[in-house]
């Protein structure tokens, strides 16, 4: 069961909080629709505006490419929640190996 009320949101997902089949709450982060494709476009329209640019002399060719590369595997990172849960499950582990407390139990959330 999800709570239609988002407890954060941000220009990429919302985060709901919800308690799963077996009772065990949990808060899920959910992409917003379309953001993948609203990101190609404007991935897109960068790499056409700095193409012209180029074109024109008004910066010399190939300048730009590096930067429009990283934005572009940067953005897609962003994208991939799988990535970010597996480096959670890693600041987690480091985390607790030195001791820090960081994390709130999951009841302090609903």
């Amino acid at each position: 069961m999800f709570d239609p009320t988002p407890v954060g949101s941000a220009s990429l997902a919302c985060v709901y909080q919800a308690i799963l089949k077996n009772g065990t709450k949990v808060v899920v982060k959910v992409r917003r629709p379309g953001v993948r494709d609203l990101f190609m476009a404007d991935l897109q329209v960068l790499d056409w505006m700095s193409g012209l640019a180029e074109f024109l002399t008004i910066i010399r060719p190939g300048f730009t490419q590096k930067l429009r590369v990283e934005l572009r595997e940067v953005l897609m990172e962003e994208l991939d929640f799988r990535r970010e849960g597996r480096f959670q499950d890693i600041f987690r582990r480091n985390a607790k190996k030195a001791g820090m407390e960081v994390f709130y139990r999951a009841e302090s959330l609903f």
